[in-house]
Formats: structure tokens, C-alpha cells, sequence
């Protein structure tokens, strides 16, 4: 593996593995080779809600950005 190994060059070899694996009829291969991908994506975490219990985050409008941009032009 060199430098130029990226996140999706890895995923694809870990799919072919997975591929093999279940053509070989070796699902502890399959299942690891799942696994690898999921650690890879960190999938394998647990996932932590950050929002204040009872509250909700609404969406941002076109029209929320646009005023946030304008605040941001006139201030910088």
C-alpha cells in the first residue's frame, strides 16, 4: 500500500474480498471482511446524540444562509 491508497481503493479490495469469500462459501471471511469496511467508514461507534434532550435542530433555509452570508459579508 502506498501513499496514493485512498478510502475507496480500500472499500472496493475489502468488497472484492467479501465477493470471494461468499463464493468460496467462507462467511467468517465475509463477515470480517464487513466488518473491516465498517471500520473503516466508522460504522463500528457508537453514535452519541449532541442535541440538548427536547430540542430539535431546524433545517437551514436558502433564506437563513443568504441572511448569515450578508451578516458575515457586512461584518468581515
Amino acid at each position: 500500500m502506498n501513499n496514493s491508497t485512498t478510502i475507496d481503493d480500500l472499500l472496493s479490495q475489502l468488497e472484492q474480498a467479501r465477493q470471494i469469500a461468499i463464493e468460496d462459501r467462507k462467511p467468517a471471511a465475509a463477515i470480517t471482511a464487513t466488518m473491516s469496511a465498517a471500520r473503516l467508514l466508522a460504522l463500528d461507534k457508537p453514535m452519541i446524540d449532541v442535541t440538548p434532550y427536547g430540542t430539535s435542530i431546524e433545517p437551514l433555509t436558502p433564506e437563513i444562509a443568504l441572511a448569515i452570508c450578508r451578516k458575515l459579508d457586512d461584518e468581515y
